[in-house]
């Protein structure tokens, strides 16, 4: 009778987690790259589902009660996530290009921790990034939270991201990241749930092969800096054989790899140079013969959007193999979370990662992992009902001001690529 109770329990209260939709859901873009549906729960919080259960005469399990396992070692049940105004975690990030995976990712680690994950674009202060199981980032891609420069650090644009010392960086074949983005963007031009469709192919052709340009900027100043010389373009090597616009110099700037900035001459010999090693600036007050100056940036290159999005991720992972100390950091790949003969095994590493040291996080036994990997990530192909508690839980409940929201979305609705005009 007391299994039966438990059984009908666990029931009612995945019932009530599916039904929340009737007590509220939201829809909130998620910053950078996924739009998906944000449960509101109202009246149903880890309180009232455990209250349902002692009703029915069962033992609260470990899905809405951490200390509690499982009879067998190897089985498991999903933690609800947790915050904890009192938790102190060491802060980690979760890195991945747009489309590589990062929700499936967030799902995996809070139900390997029982604590909330969060956005970049989600934290609001330094100090929310020891209340979080993770931080999942797109940096340095366009949709992703830019890093405060060294002089913002203290001030109010510092969000604490440069206190963040290790990190778990996911790949994946850009060759199957890129179009899963413009799987995300199609969703959200046409309003649709995220992960619910793939885009037709004219639409993913058409935005493949539409030009990218949408960093391509110079500096406000006329003046110049002193930099070692990496080449010295002449006028009539300008596109139209007679002089260089400012975005041509900057075009030449992003196919050459030693080239830091360039410097256009605006008289004269009206050269454009591309340099190095920056160093002194000399202001200019003579408008007619003035200069034009830019940093080196690959979003100068007229390309299209596949290949503009190529180089991000060449960026992304040169960024990140850079950012932390070999032994701050872990490497993933999305095939190796998914595959199966390799998933169980990546999930292993990465709990194992999460424990490391004095995190802060309480991660389940080692031998429960597979378990978890197999209810979280391979769900698709062995269904579990408790899948709807990790949904839940791996959403996070993690919460952000309105200013904050309008933000994200503003973001989310950016259009990828500009008019060239």
């Amino acid at each position: 009778k007391r299994d039966i109770a438990a059984i009908v329990g666990i029931c009612i209260a995945l019932i009530l987690f599916l039904g929340m939709e009737e007590a509220g859901v939201m829809l909130r873009g998620s910053g950078d790259t996924y739009r998906r549906a944000q449960l509101e729960v109202k009246n149903l919080d880890t309180e009232y589902a455990m209250k349902i259960l002692a009703q029915a005469n069962a033992k609260p399990s470990n899905a809405f009660l951490k200390e509690d396992e499982p009879e067998d070692p190897s089985d498991c049940i999903i933690r609800s996530a947790e915050e904890n105004d009192d938790t102190y975690i060491t802060p980690t990030f979760a890195a991945s290009f747009p489309g590589s995976g990062a929700r499936m990712t967030w799902n995996l680690i809070t139900a390997l921790t029982g604590q909330v994950t969060a956005e970049d674009w989600q934290i609001t202060e330094p100090a929310d990034i020891h209340r979080v199981a993770a931080i999942k980032t797109h940096n340095p891609h366009p949709h992703g939270r830019p890093f405060p420069d060294l002089a913002e650090v203290g001030t109010e644009n510092d969000w604490g991201a440069r206190d963040i010392h290790r990190g778990m960086i996911l790949f994946r074949n850009p060759l199957d990241a890129i179009p899963s983005f413009h799987n995300y963007l199609y969703e959200v031009e046409q309003e649709l749930d995220g992960h619910s469709t793939r885009a037709p192919v004219d639409e993913w052709i058409k935005w493949r092969d539409a030009p990218g340009d949408i960093r391509c900027v110079r500096h406000p100043t006329i003046g110049y800096h002193d930099g070692d010389i990496v080449r010295t373009l002449q006028s009539w090597d300008a596109p139209n054989g007679f002089n260089f616009s400012w975005k041509d110099c900057a075009k030449y700037c992003g196919m050459e790899k030693e080239c830091e900035f360039w410097t256009l001459e605006r008289s004269g010999g009206q050269q454009c140079l591309l340099k190095k090693n920056k160093g002194d600036y000399h202001e200019v007050f003579d408008e007619n013969n003035d200069y034009r100056e830019g940093d080196h940036h690959m979003d100068c290159i007229y390309q299209t959007n596949f290949v503009q999005e190529l180089r991000f991720w060449e960026r992304f992972v040169a960024f990140w193999m850079a950012r932390f100390h070999k032994d701050d950091r872990i490497i993933m790949s999305y095939e190796g979370f998914t595959g199966q003969d390799t998933g169980a095994d990546a999930s292993v590493k990465l709990a194992d990662f999460l424990r490391k040291g004095e995190s802060g996080l309480d991660v389940v036994k080692t031998e429960q992992v597979p378990c978890v990997w197999e209810k979280v990530v391979n769900y698709g192909k062995a269904s579990n009902p408790v899948m709807e508690v990790v949904n839940v839980a791996g959403y996070g409940t993690y919460d952000h001001d309105e200013a904050q929201q309008q933000l994200r979305r503003r973001l989310q609705a950016a259009p990828i690529s500009y008019d060239r005009t």
